[in-house]
């Protein structure tokens, strides 16, 4: 009778996955026992009757699913790659937290209604969405980020520079309007229009469009550019994020636009600020 081999369990992981597959026994290592004979009935002699018997073992089980890699652990491997683009994937992991953090403070901010009741239903509490984001990140790693972000940027990374610029001086967007003159935030505003500049010519599209606000601003000074372009990314990020909250929601996406740009506006969620 054929050995059946054991169905290994299917591990599925929020962000990284895969399914062990079982070990099957090769057909050609199989050996077949003789049927037992029926009790009180001698069995018959076979024609290897006397020879060695073979031990029979049993069908080998499938490797155990290994345990789920947590953003924590991935982060800290990251981390320590001497690749800069595995850098800038740490500091992906963890703006990913960041924005979605960001996100429940705009939904929880906005004042309930009929215009928002579509938003609000999509959403729930959040929980769920911030433990998908988050994870298991530690304040530790989250405060890191920046120093990943900016190393990335100096080594070239695609969309490193961009990320950079739109975390703020230091990590603190209302540093350039609450201390503009501050000669540390007047530095990295010029370091900040320097990188912008050097990346776009090396076609990094994310640059590009940063380059673009400051080109349609120029009348402004330096640090008014700089607040151009992270209000728009701002507003931008705010836009996609509820988008996907809405994709199955029957509103047009131009009504997310209209009301991402009246909650920048009035400021319920300062695109500079947070």
């Amino acid at each position: 009778m054929k050995a059946v081999t054991t169905a290994a369990a299917t591990l599925t992981v929020a962000a990284f996955g895969f399914v062990a597959a079982p070990e099957r026994v090769r057909d050609d290592a199989r050996v077949d026992s003789p049927a037992p004979a029926p009790v009180g009935e001698p069995r018959a002699a076979s024609a290897g009757e006397g020879a060695p018997r073979v031990r029979l073992q049993p069908p080998a089980l499938a490797a155990p699913a290994a345990a789920a890699i947590g953003f924590a652990a991935e982060i800290e491997t990251l981390r320590s790659s001497p690749d800069p683009r595995d850098l800038y994937r740490a500091f992906r992991l963890i703006e990913r937290c960041i924005r979605a953090r960001e996100f429940d403070a705009y939904m929880k901010s906005r004042p309930p209604g009929p215009d928002f009741a579509a938003e609000q239903a999509a959403y729930g509490d959040g929980e769920s969405r911030m433990r998908a984001a988050c994870q298991d990140i530690s304040p530790a790693q989250i405060a890191v980020r920046l120093s990943l972000a900016e190393a990335a940027a100096r080594a070239g990374v695609p969309g490193a520079v961009s990320a950079w610029t739109a975390e703020g001086p230091f990590g603190d967007r209302t540093a350039l309007t609450q201390r503009p003159d501050d000669p540390l935030v007047v530095d990295w505003v010029r370091q900040a229009i320097e990188m912008i500049k050097a990346a776009a010519k090396r076609d990094d599209i994310d640059a590009i469009r940063q380059y673009g606000v400051l080109s349609l601003n120029w009348e402004f000074d330096d640090i008014d550019r700089v607040i151009a372009l992270m209000r728009e990314a701002a507003q931008r990020n705010l836009q996609l994020q509820t988008e996907r909250l809405l994709a199955h929601s029957s509103r047009p996406p131009g009504a997310v636009a209209a009301d991402v740009a009246d909650a920048a506006s009035t400021g319920q969620r300062p695109a500079a600020a947070n």
